[in-house]
Formats: structure tokens, C-alpha cells, sequence
């Protein structure tokens, strides 16, 4: 068995999941990832994640199933036609991204950067460039902190993952030095994960903005009102078909942290004009 720490939590794995840190050992853990043979008796016709009882059954784009418990355990159901040694890249995504809500954590589709000890994250849909725009942010001096899942839980946005998917072509562009780098078998747009240096990466910090992307002609930053942040978090948020009084009180609780944008980007703009427009923006609210 493997074991991690994730989030602060112990994690016991009997798959190795590169992206995250082997600890030597600790007394109990928190998480525990197994392997079942036989397959569970679930229709994935109308959707890919279904909620059950106290858990959630999550079948991911190449079929690989995942089962979340009650008690953030994760059984991993085996498949032939998918390599055991590229299951976790399937894991460290959605199937995790629920073992953390069931932990308590406020779960987004995000990225995350940090300087002086305050966080900012790009929050959004698959597509609007949220890496790229955190690691060009990281180029500029922010600490790297968390890639697709944006990770909140006592007034506090936790560290991740110190691997970030990126354009095999941009990497070559970027000026950062990066320790490794994986290629993946099943992203959809051809990208690798990259290693940043642990001099480039925050451990933590305290909430202060979230931005949201959006694709049009020209580059605008504005403040979002109650009703449209409470839409996009909605939208772009873990949620639990059964919690559904817990999933209201973690979206207000969010809009009480963090002050949260519109980010208006020219996607056939060069990244370096949409990157330093929203760098300005972030450095006029950093405290």
C-alpha cells in the first residue's frame, strides 16, 4: 500500500499516484483508495456520476468506475481495456474532488495561485485557459498552489498537487524550470503534467479573490453581483444531490472570503497581454 498526504489528510492507496507526496508512514488514515474486480450494477446512460444512498458512482471518459463512500473511501473498479498504472490519472480529478467534499472541503473547478500569503483563482469550465493562466501568473512571481481543483475549507485555500497540465507547445515558451514531467494517456487535448519547483509553490493561504474567465472580443475585468456569483459557484462547484442545504451554506460561506470577477479575455490576444491585464487588476486588490 501507498500512503499520502493530501489536504492534510492520510491517504492509503493501493495504486502509486505520482502526483502526489509518499509519506514514510503515519498511525490511521483518512482516505483509503482499493481495487474491486466486479463491476457494480449501475446504468451510466443518462449521466457519468451517479448519487446512491451515501455514495457516488463516477464513470470517467475512457470507463474506468469510480465509487466514493459515505466515509470518503474510494473503490476503483477494474477494467482490461485500461493500464492500472494510468488509473490515477482518472483519479486525481473528479472521484477525489468528491472524497474532499465528503471531507468538508468547498471543491471548485479551478486553479489557484498565491502572493503574500493570499490566494487568487481562476475558477471556470474546462477550455477557458485557467492553467495557462495560473502558470503564466507563477512566471510573473505568484506561488503556484493548486490545478483543477480549487480547494477551500476553514477560511483557508489548501495546497493540491504541485503537478500542472499544460500545451506540450506552451511549455517551451514558459520560462519557469520545471523538475519532471508525465505524459498522460487519456486528456483530450494532448497535454502533459509538469512539475513545479517547490520554490514556486505555496503550501497554503487565506482567501482574497476568485476570477472567472470568460471568452469574448475585448479584455474587461468586472465586479460580480450576489446573484451572478451565486450562479457561476453553482455551477462550477462539487455539489451533493442529498447535502443540499450543506452545498448553500459553503457557496455563502465563499462569498463572504473571497471578492470574485468577471474576466472578460480576447482568446486570440497573445496569453502575455491577457496574463499582465489581469495582473494589474490582481495587484490593485492585493492588500
Amino acid at each position: 500500500m501507498f500512503r499520502y498526504k493530501v489536504c492534510n489528510l492520510n491517504v492509503l492507496s493501493e495504486i502509486f499516484i505520482p502526483a502526489f507526496d509518499v509519506q514514510n508512514e503515519f498511525i490511521k488514515y483518512e482516505i483509503k483508495i482499493t481495487l474491486e474486480n466486479s463491476l457494480p450494477d449501475k446504468d451510466f446512460k443518462d449521466s457519468d456520476t451517479i448519487f446512491s444512498d451515501d455514495s457516488i458512482y463516477y464513470k470517467s471518459k475512457p470507463g474506468l468506475i469510480f465509487k466514493i463512500l459515505g466515509n470518503s473511501d474510494i473503490i476503483i473498479y477494474k477494467s482490461k481495456e485500461i493500464n492500472q498504472d494510468k488509473v490515477w490519472e482518472m483519479l486525481i480529478g473528479i472521484p477525489f474532488g468528491y472524497a474532499l467534499r465528503k471531507k468538508g472541503f468547498m471543491i471548485m473547478h479551478g486553479s489557484s495561485v498565491v502572493m503574500n500569503g493570499q490566494a487568487v483563482c481562476i475558477v471556470g469550465s474546462s477550455g477557458l485557459g485557467k492553467s495557462t493562466l495560473a502558470l503564466s501568473l507563477v512566471e510573473k512571481g505568484f506561488k503556484f498552489l493548486t490545478e483543477d481543483l480549487c480547494i477551500v475549507k476553514d477560511n483557508i485555500v489548501h495546497f493540491y498537487s504541485s503537478w500542472i497540465k499544460i500545451d506540450k507547445k506552451l511549455k517551451n515558451k514558459l520560462k519557469t524550470d520545471f523538475n519532471k514531467n508525465i505524459n498522460l494517456s487519456f486528456d483530450s487535448r494532448g497535454r502533459e503534467l509538469i512539475k513545479i519547483g517547490t520554490e514556486h509553490v505555496s503550501e497554503r493561504a487565506t482567501p482574497k479573490a476568485i476570477y472567472f474567465p470568460i471568452i469574448g472580443n475585448n479584455k474587461n475585468i468586472e465586479q460580480m453581483k450576489d446573484s451572478e456569483i451565486f450562479k457561476f459557484l453553482f455551477t462550477n462547484s462539487y455539489r451533493m444531490e442529498n447535502e443540499q442545504e450543506t452545498d448553500l451554506a459553503m457557496i455563502a460561506d465563499m462569498i463572504k472570503s473571497f471578492d470574485f470577477y468577471s474576466f472578460q479575455r480576447n482568446i486570440d490576444s497573445p496569453i502575455d497581454e491577457n496574463v499582465n491585464f489581469l495582473l494589474s487588476h490582481v495587484e490593485s486588490i492585493l492588500d
